[in-house]
């Protein structure tokens, strides 16, 4: 009723993507069940722990019901719309006005592109 929403983050916070995909299957789907039990309402949006999550992952969140799930860099579209790889911004209780101002404005995106391209340079090292 205040304008907030809370989210699923799974049951025991996994890199989902480095499990098997009955153990992905139970941390989306319990921890969906647990919270709607306690709030009385739908939880219909799924917080990817640290970020992760692969094609399985997206096919499980799926199936437990959810409308969409966010993640931070990896695996989010930059320019096209897909509710199961949405971008999260990530701000903390300790950032600074500008710096918030920034992470919402659409220059954002110029920054997630070169936090890209650095990940992406680290890796052929």
């Amino acid at each position: 009723a205040a304008g907030m929403d809370i989210a699923s983050h799974t049951v025991t916070h996994p890199k989902l993507s480095r499990l098997p995909e009955d153990d992905i299957a139970r941390e989306v789907r319990e921890s969906k069940a647990t919270l709607e039990a306690r709030l009385a309402r739908p939880v219909e949006f799924l917080i990817y722990p640290y970020g992760l999550f692969d094609a399985r992952v997206m096919t499980q969140v799926a199936a437990a019901g959810y409308l969409g799930a966010l993640a931070i860099f990896d695996g989010t579209r930059l320019w096209r719309h897909d509710p199961y790889a949405l971008r999260r911004v990530v701000i903390s209780s300790r950032q600074p006005a500008w710096e918030f101002a920034l992470k919402v404005s659409p220059a954002h995106l110029l920054f997630i592109g070169m936090r890209r391209l650095e990940r992406a340079l680290k890796r052929r090292r």
